[in-house]
């Protein structure tokens, strides 16, 4: 639309109602794309946008269990839905329609019926598909249909496929003297609390990354990163994080005050670790899922201290 929009905007003949189409259709685009990214289950609204574009034989095929007063409610809403997109241009003929003066050509030319069939498939795998990426359905081919078909395209026409993924740890330590709902210590000095299990349970749990080098180094990589977090939106928050290197210690800082200040148990210090990983690109020649992925090194490591209120 960058390029297409001026020109079609400033094109002569579009001076009157055409062009206040253009805009319109242009600005619904927009919006149509903000609306996407915002959605958090995409593939539903994905789903109910394809499912009108269905052939009638498999609309026809789905209906022959569904009660006949159900049927018949479903052809009349279609039936208006018509109407009000083609209102104008829909008239009540004079007479009926003699078949025999036009005969119908039943099921159309080879190419016809194998053009068909291919939009079927194509429409009735991705809804699959879809319906199997929200887990509300088990897809026994575990997607192995989608990625050889590459259906999988990944939303990477805005740049290249990333090739690093990155996650965090954040740790807050306090001390045994303090209140409230402590995890049990192995130190017997000081009691490591993981705090984005915190946020993601309510609960204080001890934390599983040591305070030594070598420990921290040695950090496993977690089976889904998304998990780490509460919800989309704080995985968002943190993914963003680095993107903005000048303003990353100012906002450490405003996070980990809120965390000691949000936080069941008094915190003494917030440690934040950010780890990253090289992922293969899809279609590289990996042999295995597990060899994609490279050992983790800490990205950057910051320990912001808990000042007294």
């Amino acid at each position: 639309t960058e390029f297409v929009a001026p020109a079609l905007l400033l094109f002569a003949p579009f001076t009157s109602s055409l062009r206040v189409a253009s805009i319109l259709a242009l600005v619904g685009l927009q919006l149509g794309i903000a609306a996407c990214m915002w959605l958090v289950n995409f593939q539903l609204v994905s789903i109910l946008c394809m499912l009108p574009f269905l052939p009638p034989f498999f609309v026809d095929g789905a209906l022959r269990g569904v009660p006949p007063w159900l049927a018949g409610l479903g052809r009349r809403a279609s039936l208006l839905l018509a109407r009000c997109l083609n209102g104008p241009r829909m008239r009540r003929l004079a007479s009926r329609p003699n078949a025999r003066e036009h005969p119908r050509r039943q099921g159309g030319s080879s190419y016809e019926r194998l053009q068909t069939a291919i939009a079927t498939f194509l429409l009735v795998y991705t809804i699959y598909h879809s319906l199997g990426d929200v887990k509300l359905i088990a897809k026994p081919d575990g997607g192995n249909i989608g990625e050889a078909l590459r259906f999988n395209q990944g939303w990477n026409m805005f740049g290249a496929v990333s090739t690093e993924g990155h996650w965090w740890v954040v740790i807050g330590e306090t001390a045994p003297t303090l209140k409230g709902p402590t995890p049990p210590s192995n130190d017997g000095q000081h009691t490591r609390v993981d705090l984005l299990a915190w946020l993601r349970t309510g609960r204080p749990e001890p934390a599983a990354l040591a305070t030594d080098s070598h420990s921290v180094e040695n950090e496993p990589r977690p089976h889904n990163i998304a998990s780490l977090y509460r919800n989309h939106r704080w995985e968002r928050y943190f993914d963003q994080l680095p993107q903005y290197p000048g303003k990353l210690n100012s906002r450490l800082r405003h996070l980990a005050s809120w965390l000691c200040h949000t936080s069941p148990t008094p915190l003494k210090h917030v440690e934040f670790y950010n780890f990253a990983v090289h992922i293969n690109p899809p279609g590289s020649s990996a042999q295995s899922r597990e060899a994609m992925y490279s050992t983790p090194r800490v990205r950057l490591k910051r320990q912001v201290e808990c000042t007294a209120t």
